[in-house]
């Protein structure tokens, strides 16, 4: 049993630290919160939420707006990893369950997820719009961020050979965090596969590259993101995503954040009613 205790510690410990590392469009900037504060005081009348994840960042917003939470993800190391990343105390109601299948024993006023759509495969959509319907009240709205291509796809071209070249060339523009990121999506787009990404195929390329000595150490660490090798994404256009959902969804708003240009091209933010 300490063994065993001992290993999920060093687990949900493992994941805080890789999240923690993780900078924006990857996790909430300041400014997404900020937009979700908005959105929340403008459309959300009672102080009751459903958190599909469990980020620590909205988690922090929430509190701060003295909503009662209830938190829903399959991972009970996550929730205690994104916890202990928490900088605001309050009360919660944890719910380990899927998404997917999992009933809840009432409804609520807001539900918000943050890039929850990506972590679904194509076919699990529409069945996870219908558990999204089934949490809300009638006057419920649901506040859906997502990585979505909203760049016109005939416009993005780009290959693994540009990037190392761009890397060469001008160094600096890749020591951007919000450059790197930028042209990672424009290739993981191109890469697409039944609409899904592999996130580390990109970095296994440069690994593969650096192992024969095509590019140096230093170009490899401008380039890599460090990111896990076995996560897979959904990654729609936004016009696929809309028509998906538009037969039972009203699209209330759409926003993205204005500070980077990977949000105005790969992210947004929707907030949806039931129809």
């Amino acid at each position: 049993m300490k063994s065993w205790a001992k290993s999920k510690k060093s687990e949900w410990k493992k994941l805080a630290k890789t999240w923690a590392a993780l900078k924006p469009p990857w996790k909430p900037s300041n400014e997404r919160i900020k937009i979700y504060h908005e959105i929340i005081k403008k459309h959300v009348k009672r102080k009751e939420a459903l958190l599909l994840g469990a980020t620590p960042e909205i988690r922090d917003l929430l509190a701060k707006l003295k909503m009662k939470v209830t938190i829903l993800d399959i991972s009970p190391s996550m929730i205690r990893a994104m916890t202990s990343l928490k900088k605001k105390k309050n009360e919660e109601n944890i719910v380990i369950g899927n998404w997917l299948t999992t009933k809840l024993d009432k409804k609520y006023n807001l539900v918000i997820g943050d890039s929850v759509v990506n972590n679904l495969s194509l076919k699990q959509v529409n069945r996870f719009f219908q558990q999204v319907k089934g949490f809300l009240k009638d006057d419920g709205i649901f506040i859906c961020q997502i990585a979505v291509i909203a760049k016109p796809l005939e416009k993005i071209s780009i290959s693994t050979d540009d990037i190392i070249e761009k890397a060469r060339k001008r160094p600096a523009y890749y020591k951007s965090y919000v450059n790197r990121a930028y042209d990672y999506c424009q290739w993981s787009v191109l890469h697409r596969r039944n609409k899904i990404i592999n996130w580390g195929e990109l970095n296994e390329i440069y690994r593969h590259k650096l192992k024969n000595k095509e590019i140096s150490k230093k170009e490899f660490k401008l380039l890599d993101f460090n990111l896990p090798d076995d996560v897979r994404m959904l990654f729609l256009t936004k016009q696929e995503f809309e028509k998906m959902i538009n037969p039972f969804w009203n699209i209330i708003e759409e926003k993205y954040e204005k500070e980077h240009k990977v949000s105005k091209d790969f992210y947004r933010i929707y907030i949806l009613k039931p129809r």
